[in-house]
């Protein structure tokens, strides 16, 4: 990483998420990792001895478990602390593993990493989840405690929406309001922002429900299968994140893209105008979906 790029790094952070970690600074101090505003896990970091890089202990329920969606289940007490049993740096990062809390299990491995201001990324290693956010905290933060073992926990995401995608959003509403007319210009720009919003996501900036939405939107508007298929793909992560009035164009952009493929739509989203107005757009399947769940999802009859 080159210098200039450093300096860089921590203007842009500093500009977005408040003072920037000094470039190389190890992450150590105390960091909370939070579901529905309660402390799920409370991490107590320190410089290490003997040639470790950390030592402490990483404080939790003694079980739980993590879904794709970044929620977590299962979550049953006692709470235990567990000690750091080694640590190494690595490119600005601490890789340190814990004692299992189960009797006999093989050591719980992380990765945490300085983000922005107050907060850092927490990464539970061989769990297939994007890093979690874990946020800077006193002395006196503890883990919550009376959880149900039977309930999900969905993890709070403490990202702020991002600024360029919000811009490519709303253009592309401003395209369809009233009066306005589809054509070769308008088709134009919109590969255009569905270009933009690609290296967005590529680039690891859409991350929040409003952001999965807002690029949902945009590659609805695309002229192939692949876009629409794709814009349902977000509209779920959306929901995940959330979001529940993404339930609708997750169900516009499955319609969407089963009448360009040739099949039935199933929730009538598709009219036969183009303009949502008007009676479904053909072929349809009316009988697939109970009526019950389309109200569910959102979707009007």
């Amino acid at each position: 990483m080159t210098r200039s790029f450093v300096v860089l790094l921590a203007v842009l952070c500093g500009f977005f998420g408040g003072p920037a970690e000094a470039a190389g600074a190890l992450p150590y101090g105390r960091w909370v990792l939070t579901v529905e505003g309660r402390n799920l896990m409370v991490l107590d970091v320190r410089p290490g001895e003997g040639g470790s890089a950390a030592s402490g202990t990483v404080t939790r329920p003694a079980a739980f478990s993590i879904s794709p969606a970044r929620a977590f289940s299962r979550v049953s007490e006692p709470v235990v602390a567990l000690p750091i049993l080694e640590a190494t740096s690595q490119n600005g990062a601490l890789a340190f593993s814990v004692a299992s809390p189960r009797q006999g299990g093989d050591p719980v491995r992380f990765v945490l990493r300085a983000a922005c201001g107050d907060r850092a990324e927490l990464t539970f290693v061989g769990v297939p989840t994007e890093p979690f956010t874990v946020l800077r905290a006193g002395a006196e933060a503890a883990v919550a405690a009376s959880w149900e073992a039977s309930e999900s926990y969905r993890v709070d995401e403490h990202f702020e929406d991002d600024p360029l995608l919000a811009r490519l959003f709303a253009e592309d509403q401003e395209a369809r309001a009233p009066g306005r007319v589809a054509g070769e210009i308008v088709r134009r720009e919109d590969a255009g922002r569905r270009a933009a919003a690609r290296r967005l996501i590529e680039e690891g900036r859409v991350r929040t429900g409003l952001d999965f939405e807002r690029a949902a939107f945009i590659f609805q508007h695309g002229d192939r299968p692949d876009d629409y298929l794709l814009a349902h793909s977000l509209a779920m992560l959306a929901v995940s994140r959330g979001r529940e009035t993404a339930l609708w164009i997750a169900s516009a952009s499955l319609d969407r893209y089963l009448l360009a493929i040739g099949r039935p739509q199933i929730f009538g989203t598709q009219t036969a105008r183009g303009d949502g107005a008007g009676l479904p757009a053909q072929p349809y399947d009316e009988a697939l979906i109970p009526s019950g769940l389309k109200r569910s999802l959102g979707v009007a009859e």
